[in-house]
């Protein structure tokens, strides 16, 4: 009998025990005070037909890339899984600590905690060593949900013909419609036991996971560890399926916001919006028609050189010298029919969508966030159009293009 795909998961409270300071907004005056709900990390450990490979979701803004090296040199080291074989992905929520140095509008620079960052690195190590521990055979199904009522597009069309983003307009521009589309996706990943219990969910949707409390004092982002709407839709999948683990994985959300946060900034929209992505993902689950699967699982893995330019800060200052160029990487695996695409840093939706929309393979899902940030990668329509996400990007026009011709050549690789 062939060997069939064999997965384990596990999760680690990755929430610091002390006051660090917060990424994702730069108006912040000071460090965290508090939690709001914990962070998380989790692991889904997959091996089949003598190919290993590790998929690792964490509740955090991003990480550089000597974060994704120390845990990928780590776990090689410790289970033997190649480093090319590794997948880490940021939900992009904006109430968790800095892995890198981030100055933010009070000329403050902070600095990561490098003993919270160091034991981080452990403890996700540490969860991907419990996952692999706890491999067994499983059936494997893909399914896809829909959620259009969680993100929008942030980028508008203003009466002039304009396109700005969203917090950009100015008193008294008239805005007459959306600047661009939304994915409303919601791509399941499902992994049950022979026994018919379930192992794990990955999940994946396209949304900036911005939307949490306000400080009262302050009037900025809450001071508070949360793991934004993302959190609370792994929580409630769970509860209502005891034994399994939910991993959400950030999708191409670079110019997608929630669609109710410039109306409802709070934890309990936050929640709201946690449930209705939850139960469309449970909903998604009862439908997927799992089976088992005996193709070998397959890794690819390719760098790239995207063209950059000189990123601005919001004065229109240059922020360093032109590198050049960004060599960063792709990454994709093939899990029976599925193809789940990794593509790093903020990926702006258009490019996620025209990915999906040429790939020969139609059960594909397509990340952001994962194993090297940068800033934005928006397309060259939204770098000529101007707005904060051209304005806080390093590429060059063009780039875009590189980024999907490799992503759809990488995804054919594997077809």
């Amino acid at each position: 009998m062939p060997q069939v795909m064999r997965a384990g998961a596990a999760k680690v409270d990755i929430t610091p025990r002390k006051s660090l300071f917060l990424d994702g907004y730069s108006a912040r005056r000071k460090k965290a005070f508090g939690m709001k709900d914990p962070l998380h990390a989790k692991a889904l450990a997959l091996s089949c037909g003598g190919v290993e490979a590790a998929i690792i979701t964490l509740d955090l803004t991003s990480f550089p890339k000597s974060f994704v090296e120390a845990v990928r040199s780590r776990v090689e080291e410790r289970l033997g899984i190649p480093e090319d074989h590794i997948l880490l992905n940021a939900s992009h929520t904006h109430f968790a600590p800095i892995l890198d140095t981030m100055v933010y509008d009070n000329g403050i620079e902070g600095k990561p905690d490098e003993e919270w960052v160091e034991a981080l690195q452990r403890k996700v190590v540490g969860t991907v060593e419990e996952a692999y521990s706890k491999m067994k055979e499983v059936k494997v199904g893909f399914g896809k949900g829909s959620c259009p009522t969680i993100g929008v597009n942030r980028r508008v069309r203003l009466a002039d013909g304009r396109v700005q983003t969203l917090w950009w307009v100015k008193e008294g521009e008239k805005i007459v419609g959306p600047g661009g589309p939304a994915d409303p996706d919601v791509s399941v990943l499902y992994f049950e036991g022979l026994d018919g219990k379930p192992v794990a969910v990955l999940f994946s949707y396209a949304c900036h996971a911005t939307i949490g409390g306000l400080d009262p004092e302050d009037k900025v982002p809450a001071y508070l560890y949360s793991a934004s709407y993302p959190g609370y839709a792994m929580e409630l999948i769970e509860r209502v399926r005891p034994g399994i683990i939910a991993l959400f994985a950030q999708g191409t959300g670079g110019n997608i916001t929630p669609r109710t946060q410039r109306y409802r900034y709070t934890f309990e929209e936050a929640a709201r919006l946690g449930r209705v992505l939850g139960y469309e993902c449970l909903k998604t689950i009862e439908e997927i028609d799992v089976s088992l699967v005996s193709d070998p699982l397959k890794v690819e893995r390719v760098t790239v050189d995207l063209p950059c330019r000189q990123r601005l800060n919001i004065r229109g200052e240059p922020l360093k010298v032109d590198p050049g160029s960004i060599r960063t990487e792709l990454q994709a695996f093939k899990i029976g029919r599925t193809v789940i695409l990794a593509l790093p840093s903020e990926v702006c939706v258009e490019i996620g969508l025209e990915i999906k929309e040429k790939s020969p393979i139609k059960e594909l899902i397509v990340l952001g966030y994962c194993n090297h940030f940068f800033w934005y990668v928006p397309t060259t329509k939204i770098i000529e159009e101007g707005g904060y996400e051209a304005r806080y990007s390093q590429i060059k026009p063009g780039a875009d293009r590189i980024l999907i011709e490799e992503s759809l050549k990488l995804v054919e690789r594997l077809a």
